[in-house]
């Protein structure tokens, strides 16, 4: 709180000591809600509240650039999104000072009129970075600007966005980006478009995602995240939606599946350490404004069904406390194609995952040829209404010898010749077995991977439990392997192959998650050909 702080009126972060601007202004934009909300009971008396209210109109008077853009985390590079981000809460501080007669109210109009308008001309001017900035930090921040300060230029940019069509397929997945993280950020784009925009029919592609949510929900409660493009992929605990936004579509469809949604999500909102889930920002409260209290009767969450998700690429199967999802990825994405790298086209190798209770299997994977080539599935099909195949066929890629003259760059076709495929069967008591076949050139290395979360054990046959440690690893010897949960689920692994090396393949995935840098991998270390078959079987009661 020094007036000569470059800093002053910010908020440090409490680990990496850095103040970043984007989350300063939400953070001030919280305070301000405290200091302007009618009956809340405040952390301070009044006047202190006021003083960090000034200091954080300070803040905002030097913390933009002179274009109107934000920082992005640190980088040094401003962009229109991250001042787009924070414009709806700008607006609705904006509002309640005008409608209060506090002491402070001309300062703050002061500040914030002008804020708000550089920011919209930067997101005009600036485009989206991500396929979520589109609806969340450009057209939805934009419809909210337009009803306090109106301008056709909002409006042009607005309908360029939606002129691009909604990355929503008809499973409720956001295809762009597949990330249950983003989903709930272009959830709120939308229910601003919804609300300020004139556009309910955006609500009911709102209601098709959450649906979508809802059946990747776990049995312990955390989205599947196996499919993921973004940063949470392989997140240990990801919330599968928002408290708010699930209460608001729950209320605006009257369906009691999405009212039992908004109540776990309220209950682990209400557990959680983690403050950004505890939101009293504007953003959210303006999603829900129109939403009273949930007297919907419930209905069960969907727990017991087995689902083809044909539109993406993906199957999955729930009962009985487990949990399978398949997923191939079709590829069309930002990772899809790299210039002059080794491992051809960038596509996921991350091809299964299974949940029984808190026993987690993060990722399956099957690799080959030194790390550089596996089973990175395009293709899904349905075998059966319990079975499914994923299937690769590497054909090899073009290398691009960079370092030469820039016409003499032809490309050297590098062949490969190994097909590989993993056959899924499921059973109603959630037993997954899993058909492993990798054909081509004889003697090159193969490793099965099962990534397990790092935390609880892993029980050898007849040998003593090993701690499953970060970045551990487990090399097969051809036994069976109990997964042992911190709270006592177990997970038999049945079939694996004795290991016939322990080549470490697959350091650096084509798309990189969170499992990949922590579980712990039980690994079969093979050559090719390969061809055996390994069992998932719960075990069940589980242990208190």
């Amino acid at each position: 709180m020094d007036p000569e702080d470059p800093d002053y009126g910010g908020f440090v972060h409490p680990s990496s000591r850095f103040v970043d601007g984007r989350q300063s202004i939400l953070k001030g934009q919280e305070l301000c809600a405290l200091y302007l909300t009618p009956g809340v009971d405040l952390p301070w008396s009044r006047s202190r509240l006021a003083r960090h209210v000034g200091a954080h109109l300070a803040f905002l008077r030097t913390c933009a650039y002179e274009d109107g853009s934000i920082d992005h985390l640190g980088s040094g590079i401003g962009t229109g999104p991250e001042a787009g981000f924070v414009l709806p809460f700008l607006c609705e501080t904006f509002r309640r000072f005008s409608a209060s007669d506090l002491p402070e109210q001309r300062e703050a109009l002061d500040t914030l009129e002008p804020f708000i308008l550089r920011s919209a001309d930067v997101v005009r001017r600036e485009p989206a970075l991500t396929s979520n900035h589109r609806w969340a930090a450009c057209a939805g921040p934009l419809s909210v600007v337009q009803g306090l300060f109106p301008n056709p230029k909002n409006a042009s940019v607005i309908d360029d966005y939606l002129a691009d069509g909604i990355d929503l397929n008809d499973d409720g997945l956001y295809y762009e980006e597949r990330s249950p993280n983003y989903d709930t950020v272009a959830n709120w784009g939308l229910i601003l478009l919804a609300d300020h925009y004139r556009r309910p029919d955006l609500l009911k592609l709102v209601e098709r995602n959450l649906r979508f949510a809802l059946k990747m929900r776990q049995p312990n409660g955390e989205a599947e995240t196996l499919f993921s493009l973004r940063q949470d992929r392989g997140k240990a605990g990801a919330s599968f939606g928002n408290y708010y936004i699930m209460r608001r579509i729950a209320n605006e469809s009257g369906d009691g599946v999405l009212a039992q949604g908004a109540d776990q999500l309220l209950e682990e909102m209400e557990k959680s350490d983690d403050r950004d889930r505890i939101i009293t920002s504007y953003h959210l409260l303006s999603v829900a404004r129109r939403a009273d209290e949930l007297t919907i009767a419930r209905k069960p969450l969907p727990n017991n069904y087995v689902e083809w998700f044909n539109t993406s690429a993906m199957w999955r199967a729930r009962s009985m406390g487990a949990a399978a999802t398949v997923a191939a990825d079709p590829g069309g994405h930002y990772f899809d194609t790299i210039l002059g790298g080794w491992g051809g086209a960038k596509r996921s190798d991350a091809v299964m995952s299974y949940h029984f209770h808190d026993a987690v299997i993060a990722s399956v994977k099957l690799l080959w040829g030194a790390g550089i080539g596996g089973l990175r599935p395009q293709r899904i099909e349905q075998l059966g209404d319990n079975e499914v195949r994923l299937s690769f066929d590497d054909p090899g890629w073009d290398h691009i010898a960079h370092f030469r003259r820039e016409e003499r760059r032809e490309p050297r076709r590098l062949p490969v010749n190994l097909r590989g495929s993993i056959d899924v069967a499921w059973q109603a008591c959630g037993e997954v077995a899993l058909r492993i076949r990798v054909e081509g050139w004889e003697r090159v290395p193969v490793n099965l991977q099962l990534l397990l979360r790092e935390q609880g054990e892993l029980v050898p046959a007849d040998k003593g439990p090993l701690a499953l440690e970060r970045g551990g690893r487990t090399y097969s010897d051809g036994g069976t392997y109990t997964l042992r949960s911190p709270a006592g689920a177990r997970v038999e692994v049945l079939g694996l192959p004795q290991s016939k090396h322990q080549l470490n393949l697959g350091k650096s995935p084509p798309i990189p998650g969170k499992a990949e840098r922590r579980a712990h991998r039980l690994i079969a270390g093979l050559l090719t050909p390969v061809d055996f078959r390994v069992v998932l079987r719960p075990v069940r009661p589980v242990d208190t």
